[in-house]
Formats: structure tokens, sequence, C-alpha cells
């Protein structure tokens, strides 16, 4: 459990009581204390997901997992991101899903990309399962009613930490599937989004902006020059390596 608090955050826990609320210190204030010390409390504790990595507090509904999970797992695996799942340990049967985001990515800009793939989480009421700042209870941690969570996927701690403590993940085999299929079909959601989706695809598979370039005016965002500008900005230009040939990169048209 301290191993995988330690590999999900940099700060302090927040202790909560039975009712899930935060615990009060002799000065009124929430307590927060070290990771060691949240362990050995044996009280449920949350903390503030780390640089490069999201949560999804993930509820039941009716006793049944929400769809948008499924929407969820395949955006994120289109991005290459790294998912550790794990039961939520309360009696409901809820889910917690750890991501962690490919370079290139920030928590609030992947969690904002998220909600804009995923409709249900652009509501007011299931916008707040995704955590990217907020409080979250870690991989394992002990629930508020004394139940204990269990890895889902993969099952065992040292996979899981390997995922978390990793490094982040770097698409280098070229384009993946879901960056094609966003070429060809295009989107009539987040269109700013899905070209800085595209534009980091093609930074860490190793292209330069001039094939970026390429590929979209072959794609269903031809004609976007102010927005490629836009997407040209986010570019670690440190990432970029030898242009390869245009060719090397599959045109739209030609995917199956």
């Amino acid at each position: 459990m301290l191993a995988l608090a330690r590999a999900v955050t940099t700060k302090n826990a927040l202790l909560l009581d039975a009712a899930g609320r935060a615990q009060q210190g002799d000065n009124g204030n929430a307590l927060f204390v070290s990771l060691e010390q949240a362990v050995a409390s044996g009280h449920a504790f949350t903390v503030e997901p780390r640089e490069g990595l999201i949560a999804l507090d993930v509820d039941t509904v009716d006793g049944e997992l929400p769809a948008w999970l499924d929407q969820a797992r395949v955006f994120c695996a289109d991005q290459g991101c790294h998912l550790v799942e794990v039961t939520s340990g309360g009696a409901s049967g809820g889910r917690h899903l750890w991501v962690v985001l490919p370079v290139g990515w920030g928590n609030r800009d992947f969690a904002d990309a998220l909600r804009q793939a995923v409709p249900a989480l652009a509501t007011k009421e299931q916008s707040r399962q995704v955590r990217h700042t907020q409080a979250t209870r870690p991989p394992l941690s002990i629930h508020r009613s004394g139940s204990q969570p269990q890895l889902v996927s993969p099952t065992t701690v040292d996979a899981a930490l390997q995922l978390l403590t990793g490094p982040r993940p770097n698409q280098t085999n070229g384009i993946s599937p879901g960056i094609q299929q966003l070429l060809c079909e295009g989107t009539d959601r987040g269109r700013d989004v899905a070209l800085f989706s595209i534009a980091l695809s093609f930074v860490n598979a190793g292209y330069t902006f001039t094939d970026y370039e390429w590929a979209l005016e072959r794609s269903r965002f031809r004609g976007h020059g102010i927005k490629l500008q836009v997407a040209r900005s986010r570019l670690d230009a440190d990432t970029l390596t030898q242009t390869p040939a245009a060719s090397s990169i599959p045109a739209p048209n030609d995917v199956g």
C-alpha cells in the first residue's frame, strides 16, 4: 500500500473519517500527514495525483459499471497510456482507474481531452469523476468502510508498480491505429484537442512538424491552418528527430 501510494503522489495524505469527510486536526484544519503515517493509521486517506498521472473515480449505477468506462479505456489506450485498475473497495463495486499519461500530456490537458472524447464525462454530474488534481484514494488503500480494494489489471503489485513508476509512455512504433482513424474520420468534438493528440503522436513517433502537416493536409483536418499553428506551438522542439521521408507516413486514405 505504501509503495503504491508513493508511486501515485509526491505530496502528503489527507486522512478521512468513516463518512468520507476530511479529518480535522487540533487546529481545526484538514489533517494532512505523511504517507507512512497515513498507511499506519488504518484509516482511509486520499492523495493528489502527481504530474503525468490522473485518476478516474468510477461509481456504479444500480450495481453496474457505467458504459463510459469502456469508452474511457479505449481513448486512453489510443493515446498510448498505461492503465492500472483497482476496485474501489466499497460495497457498490466501483472502480478507480489510474492513467499514466504519455510524454507531452499535462494532467489538466489530458483531463479536458478525456471529457471531450467521452461525452458522459463532459456533464456536470460526471465531470468530477476525472481527477487530475482532486484527492483520490491510492491503489489498495483501505476504503472508509474498512474493506480492502483489489487490483483488477494488472493483477500483481509488482506489475502495477512497474507501470506507475516506470518511464512515461512514448509511442515509438509509428502512429497508433486510433490516431490513424482520427485522421481518416475527423471529429465533431474538440478539434483543437484532436489536433494536439495527433501532434503528440507524431512527435513521439519521431516525426517533425513537416510530416505532421503533410498528413493533416491529406486528412479530414485539411485547411485548418490557424489550428495547425496552435498545435505547432505546443510541440516540444527538443523531442523532434530527423525527418523521415513523407511517404513513410501512412496516408489516411490508405488506412484499412
